[in-house]
């Protein structure tokens, strides 16, 4: 068996884990065989995506970072607590649930309120994440027309907001797609949400623009 401080610097070198989510994800052998289970097969599944003249090392070493951040982040944050919470085994949720509800959420598929919610029932019900993404997407219909009042809603209420955005300061965008994310209970896509938002921001601005110029 691997000494655990060889096992600690090689997570370290090799994923790029941090000392103290080493500490927790390598907490038992259980948990760290778990772990580098998870890492294997999203590597395995970012490699077999189609990318024309990439190697699987040039593709894995791009991805490498966000895939293992996330793993991190919903492992140590949502994963183990909910086990506790419910008290389950730890492993309650497979490796393979596990690993398609992390590939949700790297392709924004599921936001992360949304794939809170989805984790926790797993926890609570056993159940896949397929069975729970069918019905939160057959909820998940806002209309467009109701949407679009929404965004415009939240764009009035957040001058300040809006005020930093033309500035320049583009990421407090996010501040307002939270905003909407938390009006819409996390029905919407994010990304239809900014694509929504930066089209409202861009008509105001050019109104203001043109009132301008005729003044």
């Amino acid at each position: 068996p691997e000494l655990p401080s060889k096992q600690r610097r090689r997570w370290q070198q090799k994923y790029g884990f941090s000392e103290n989510e080493i500490k927790i994800l390598t907490a038992s052998p259980e948990r760290a065989c778990f772990v580098e289970r998870v890492i294997k097969k999203m590597h395995d599944w970012i490699v077999s995506r189609e990318e024309i003249d990439a190697s699987e090392s040039d593709i894995w070493q791009r991805n490498k970072k966000k895939v293992i951040k996330l793993i991190a982040n919903w492992f140590i944050n949502y994963y183990l607590i909910f086990s506790q919470e419910f008290d389950k085994k730890e492993f309650n949720v497979s490796c393979e649930d596990f690993v398609k509800f992390i590939i949700l959420i790297y392709k924004k598929k599921l936001s992360n309120i949304l794939g809170r919610k989805i984790l926790k029932k797993m926890f609570q019900t056993g159940q896949d994440v397929d069975s729970f993404l069918a019905e939160f997407n057959s909820k998940r219909f806002v209309p467009l027309d109701k949407l679009e009042i929404i965004i415009q809603r939240i764009i009035r209420n957040n001058p300040d907001a809006v005020a930093k955005i033309q500035k320049g300061r583009i990421n407090t965008i996010q501040f307002l797609i939270g905003q909407a994310v938390k009006e819409t209970n996390a029905q919407v896509n994010p990304a239809l949400i900014k694509k929504l938002l930066l089209k409202n921001l861009d008509s105001r601005h050019s109104k203001a623009s043109n009132a301008y110029e005729d003044n």
